[in-house]
Order: structure tokens, then sequence, then C-alpha cells
């Protein structure tokens, strides 16, 4: 039976709709546009070494939770066939591009680990975006400060596992 090991959550306000997870010893992709492109498509992308999801809006607050497990969790929804992240040093970064990051620490350490997206509140997220951005093409509209936006509906969950066997 798979056993949650960790749980990490950042809230944030998505930049440019990515959130991104790469090992810490990682450099960011030099050019990420194809994955990106394929993340807007399919939710998320993974070029091994960083992990990109698309969110559907950057106006208010997504929510994303990382969830690491000891092995498959085969109990969970999720979209499309597992994704693979690289993690040479085991101390993975969350974030948005040019905005908030976490760290989160792999208690099973360095090795390369399978991954599975699920989400919610992506429709009502991409209405409220389309809502907000309606009201600024009307002459007295305006985006709301960032206190008053609609609390965080689009929120992502990251199921991690080991995927090969880590170094002793």
């Amino acid at each position: 039976m798979p056993r949650l090991l960790a749980e990490t959550q950042l809230t944030t306000i998505p930049a440019h709709n990515l959130i991104t997870l790469r090992d810490q010893d990682t450099a960011p992709s030099p050019d990420p546009r194809g994955v990106i492109e394929q993340a807007q498509h399919d939710v998320a992308a993974s070029t091994d070494d960083e992990l990109y999801i698309s969110c559907a809006q950057d106006l208010s607050p997504v929510t994303v939770t990382a969830h690491i497990w000891d092995s498959h969790p085969d109990t969970i929804e999720h979209l499309g066939p597992p994704l693979t992240l690289h993690c040479p040093s085991g101390q993975l970064v969350l974030a948005s591009p040019t905005g908030d990051a976490i760290g989160i620490e792999l208690p099973q350490g360095p090795g390369t680990y399978a991954l599975r997206i699920t989400h919610h509140g992506r429709t009502t997220a991409a209405e409220y975006r389309r809502q907000l951005l309606t009201s600024l093409d009307t002459p007295s509209g305006s985006l709301p400060a960032p206190a008053d936006r609609r609390p965080g509906t689009e929120h992502y969950r990251i199921h991690l596992w080991p995927n090969t066997p880590l170094p002793n």
C-alpha cells in the first residue's frame, strides 16, 4: 500500500500562467517553448529536468500541493501517463516564473521520480479570468486589487514517487 511521506503547498498568482518544479541543482530550460506548448495542451508536461503546469489564469491565486509517496499511488485519478523528473540533489524548487518559490526535500533523496498531476477548478478559474478581462474592456472597468480577488479556486496536485532505484 503506497504511503504518503510528505506534503508541501504553494499558493501564488502564477506568472505567465505557469508553475514549475525542478531540482535545485538543475538550471531552468533555456528554451522551454515546445514543452510549454505541450503543457498548455495537456495541462502538464516535463523535459525530464523540469515540470511545467499550465494554469488556466494568472490573475488570482492558484494552489499547488506536492504529495511525495513511497511508491506508485495507484488510487489517484490522473491525467495521461506518468511524467518523469530527474532529481540529482533530492532538493526541489516549486515555483512560478519570476514569482513565489518554495523548497521541497525529497525524503527518499536523489533519483528519478515519476509524477502524475491532478487538478480541479480550471474551468471556474478560466471563466473568472474571462469575466475580469471583459470588465476591463468597459469604460469604467478596472482590475480588482489583489486583496479583493477571488481566493484561488484553481488547484493542482503533483504526485511524486521514486521511479528508479536510489543511491545507497
